[in-house]
């Protein structure tokens, strides 16, 4: 379980889940939730916490730096180290002549994290890299 300031993972998610088969669906939220049984008050806390992060990360990745930590996360990290997490999400694995022209050599895997972005590394990376580099792009 996250401590309080850090963001729980498993939670945005799940979230996430539900408010893209909201829009897939093509009804109120109100009729959603009460379709689904969800708290309607919940979704819409969600709804905001995650358009506020989605609009975080877009502002990161246009000037190609770091978020601003508030106290809580500054001092969580400084505390104890992040260990990597081991969370396993959907694969897919596809054969594209297009991928095979980029490294010729060596064999490529395309992971798509939950957020949306997407890694694409060849066999050879350390999985003590990936495992870094995951668990920086869940926290950001």
């Amino acid at each position: 379980m996250p401590r309080k300031g850090e963001r729980d993972m498993a939670k945005e998610r799940h979230w996430r889940g539900v408010i893209k088969s909201w829009h897939s669906s093509g009804i109120t939220a109100a009729e959603f939730c009460r379709r689904h049984g969800h708290k309607y008050f919940q979704f819409q806390d969600w709804r905001k916490i995650i358009q506020k992060r989605d609009a975080q990360t877009a502002a990161m990745q246009r000037k190609g730096g770091s978020s601003k930590l508030n106290r809580n996360q500054h001092s969580a990290r400084a505390t104890r180290p992040r260990q990597p997490a081991l969370d396993f999400v959907q694969a897919s694995i596809t054969d594209s002549v297009r991928a095979s022209s980029v490294l010729p050599d060596e064999s490529k895997v395309e992971v798509v994290l939950p957020c949306g972005t997407v890694l694409r590394i060849t066999t050879t990376c350390p999985p003590e890299f990936l495992s870094t580099v995951v668990a920086a792009l869940e926290n950001r």
